[in-house]
């Protein structure tokens, strides 16, 4: 095997000097020697250089800079194919270091300053097959699902009350997943009104064709047909509850029910 057929770099990160292959080559011995010394010293000063660097990066704030690790301060450090640590380095806690921390910090500030945390102009969500902008507001947060959701809400919104995000709990114990994608706006109750009609004021019976009827629905505000109101239910029945007194509202059969926390907690 000849010079030309090693590796890129040397086990320390070092790229083999160009001029290898040509002292290997020679006929001379005593040349050859010669010249490997001068190679050697030359090597010797990139190993200070690259050491002086490393130095520089270690104690530099800037978190941008990769540098080499030389101690045993890591527990797990992944490294690139030029022997400098990546952001996957571990201290003997288990923790991220500190450099990994400042690095991923300095990549987050663009998303929790550009309009007062509201979010990245590039952020988009797909809508009717169309991706629009999203404007994600990172100051408040919400959680959805059943009795897991509920009973770990108030331990969660102590902890985002530490970073000034608002915490809304939306999770009920024993509520369906089709119960929280209605609420969630994500798929909507599609309701039928029993005798076709909304009434001027008050209640209404409903039925739901692709929700079941069940007391551990969480009651939330919506529109039906455009009319204002709440849906809630037991086990034997669903209700509709308009906000307002009106004109009595004749209403199709399957009309979505639009709700209100879809647009609120988006």
């Amino acid at each position: 095997m000849s010079f030309n057929d090693t590796h890129e770099f040397t086990s320390r990160g070092i790229p083999y000097p160009k001029d290898v292959a040509l002292i290997a080559n020679k006929s001379s011995p005593e040349s050859i020697r010669y010249d490997l010394e001068m190679q050697a010293k030359v090597t010797d000063q990139e190993l200070v250089k690259l050491q002086e660097d490393t130095d520089k990066k270690v104690s530099s704030d800037d978190a941008r800079l990769p540098y080499f690790v030389t101690n045993d301060a890591f527990m797990l450090v992944a490294h690139d194919r030029r022997n400098r640590a990546t952001d996957l380095a571990l201290d003997w806690t288990g923790q991220f270091d500190e450099f990994v921390v400042r690095r991923l910090a300095a990549r987050m500030k663009a998303y929790l300053e550009v309009s007062d945390g509201a979010g990245l102009p590039t952020d988009r969500m797909l809508v009717d097959g169309v991706l629009v902008p999203v404007n994600t507001d990172m100051r408040s947060s919400t959680i959805w699902g059943s009795s897991s959701s509920q009973f770990i809400a108030s331990a969660l919104g102590a902890e985002f009350s530490v970073v000034a995000v608002s915490f809304d709990g939306q999770g009920k114990s024993a509520e369906r997943i089709q119960h929280t994608a209605a609420r969630s706006g994500a798929v909507p109750a599609l309701l039928t009104v029993t005798g076709g009609q909304i009434p001027a004021s008050g209640a209404v019976t409903v039925t739901a064709s692709n929700m079941t009827t069940a007391l551990a629905l969480k009651p939330f505000s919506g529109t039906l047909h455009g009319v204002p109101g709440t849906l809630s239910a037991t086990n034997t029945a669903m209700t509709f509850t308009r906000t307002g007194s009106g004109t009595a509202v004749t209403v199709p059969n399957g009309t979505p029910f639009i709700s209100d926390l879809g647009t609120a907690y988006r």
